[in-house]
């Protein structure tokens, strides 16, 4: 997977204005699945993913190093974005689908284990992979 196949794919949302929203969606969803984590589990998660995501650009994003809940993402993601419930629900599916969908099934189980317990339901919840 190129990160420019997961651009394109948040890209083709109709409410997602252009390449740096894209950009922006996807690197603020990551840094929110991932804040609260042990460091390793965090670095495990981001591994497989493609460049330009890294560990340590997604850890600077973070304002505090507290856990923010797939809730508490969908709320910010609406309000940075200017997006109702619905599209942030669409845009977080979008931003994880990818990935999960270029896994072979005991990579991708491996990698939303590496996510805490509420993070990776709400992932699970999309059934899309």
């Amino acid at each position: 997977m190129e990160y420019s196949q997961l651009l394109q794919s948040v890209q083709k949302l109709n409410f997602i204005k252009d390449k740096q929203m894209a950009d922006e969606a996807i690197k603020c969803t990551l840094s929110n699945a991932i804040s609260g984590l042990p460091e390793e589990d965090a670095r495990e998660f981001v591994a497989p993913l493609p460049d330009p995501i890294s560990y340590n650009d997604l850890q600077e994003r973070q304002d505090e190093p507290e856990s923010v809940s797939p809730q508490e993402h969908l709320q910010q993601l609406s309000s940075q974005l200017e997006v109702d419930q619905q599209q942030a629900e669409e845009l977080v599916r979008n931003v994880f689908s990818l990935p999960l969908r270029s896994f072979e099934e005991e990579q991708r189980e491996a990698w939303l284990k590496r996510l805490d317990k509420e993070w990776a339901s709400f992932v699970r919840k999309f059934d899309r992979f």
